[in-house]
């Protein structure tokens, strides 16, 4: 959990001062808030009607080494590779820099049910859902 509002608050202008990089040719930025069509098309090229972004890298938002979030970047793709959902690497990079970029995941067709689950075994306090026309919105999940 996190400790304050204004701890929450800082958090999601970090998120919302990010561009999530989806590595599909050419590659799409996705910020929060401002709809894609690019992710729309995305998901009717594979029949799916959502996505999420997410990511294992710095738990609860908490800087890792590079080694610990590689790990946790692996476990990551091994658990969406069970779930038998269809992934594109996806890096989210912070506008001005101050926080590493991080290393996630596109998931098609996930909804935020499963989301929560992967970011609650992952410790992550929020992932990025992108609906059918490519509409990104911040999910809280702390």
């Amino acid at each position: 959990m996190l400790d304050s509002d204004s701890d929450k608050a800082k958090l999601d202008q970090a998120y919302r001062a990010t561009e999530y990089w989806v590595a599909t040719r050419p590659p799409i930025c996705v910020r929060i808030g401002v709809a894609n069509p690019a992710i729309g098309d995305l998901h009717q090229a594979h029949g799916v009607h959502c996505s999420v972004i997410i990511t294992a890298h710095n738990p609860k938002s908490q800087q890792q080494s590079t080694l610990a979030n590689q790990q946790a970047h692996g476990e990551l793709t091994q658990a969406i590779e069970q779930a038998g959902y269809a992934k594109v690497s996806a890096t989210g990079k912070p506008l001005g820099g101050g926080w590493p970029a991080e290393e996630g995941w596109l998931v098609l067709g996930m909804d935020v049910v499963e989301a929560s689950l992967l970011a609650e075994q992952f410790q992550q306090f929020a992932v990025v859902c992108l609906d059918a026309h490519g509409m990104p919105n911040l999910q809280w999940f702390a």
